[in-house]
């Protein structure tokens, strides 16, 4: 098995309909990550613009499929406290694609990991190193709370050659995580 990242998205846009995001281009590459910029949006009882987070530039082989993907995603608030569902697809070429995942909170989230394929069956080596894949993340305000900040996503995949004489399932490498920047 191959890891290749985590990678931080070089282009993040509005997409969708919802209440768009402020600065949205705040939230791309490494430093985002980290808490130095940030995309922002006022969600109180509505829903965000998906915050799509784009040109990762994966360089997975193309003897490989991939077997799992891997986001993690920082988030704060703004202002006073208050509740909101955050809401993560992925995205392929113009469409969301597989089943979404949620979760709740604030902070640093991983969503996924190194054998879940978020519903879909099957991504290519071409689909992964293509700049139209990546994540597309939205936030839904739950009450008159809080506006939210984004301070960008990272991505990392596991992948399998595709003739791997590995059994199935099993693991010829671990799966990293990256203290903060």
């Amino acid at each position: 098995m191959t890891v290749t990242g985590p990678n931080y998205s070089s282009t993040v846009a509005n997409y969708g309909t919802g209440t768009a995001w402020t600065n949205p281009t705040n939230a791309q590459g490494s430093s985002a990550y980290g808490g130095a910029s940030y995309a922002t949006c006022d969600i109180h009882l509505t829903t965000s613009q998906y915050l799509l987070f784009t040109n990762y530039g994966f360089t997975v082989p193309g003897t490989d499929s991939v077997t799992g993907i891997f986001v993690e995603v920082n988030t704060g608030l703004v202002g006073a406290m208050g509740d909101a569902t955050v809401e993560a697809q992925l995205y392929l070429g113009g469409s969301l694609i597989g089943t979404p995942k949620t979760y709740s909170g604030w902070g640093v989230f991983s969503i996924g990991g190194s054998s879940d394929m978020w519903g879909v069956s099957l991504i290519t080596s071409s689909d992964a190193n293509s700049s139209t894949f990546g994540v597309a993340i939205r936030a839904i305000g739950i009450d008159d709370g809080p506006g939210i900040v984004f301070y960008g996503a990272r991505m990392t995949l596991d992948s399998m050659f595709g003739d791997s004489d590995a059994a199935p399932g099993s693991s010829t490498s671990g799966h990293f995580l990256f203290p903060w920047i």
